[in-house]
């Protein structure tokens, strides 16, 4: 009797990214060094603009992602979260 390869189907893996992205959207943020940035870090990595860590650090990466989104949204591009940017991401701007 041959073994077949266990290959596991397409939706076992979207279901464990799905969870993934839970995990990181519940708990990362408590973590991160700016909740609110790490908040910003997720809509980004969601929208495939960023590939980094979520840690609330606005650094080169961040900023990168952030004027990616705000071309991709033709929104002004400056890569600092200003209340268009916030907006557009659908997150409340911190005061």
């Amino acid at each position: 009797m041959r073994l077949r390869k266990i290959i596991p189907c397409q939706n076992t893996i979207k279901i464990f990214f799905t969870l993934f992205i839970i995990f990181q959207t519940s708990l990362i943020p408590c973590f991160a060094k700016d909740p609110s940035l790490a908040k910003v870090q997720i809509q980004l990595k969601r929208e495939g603009h960023y590939h980094g860590p979520i840690d609330g650090i606005l650094g080169s990466q961040t900023g990168a992602a952030i004027r990616r989104y705000q071309l991709a949204k033709h929104l002004r591009v400056t890569g600092e979260l200003n209340e268009e940017t916030y907006r557009a991401l659908g997150i409340p701007s911190p005061k």
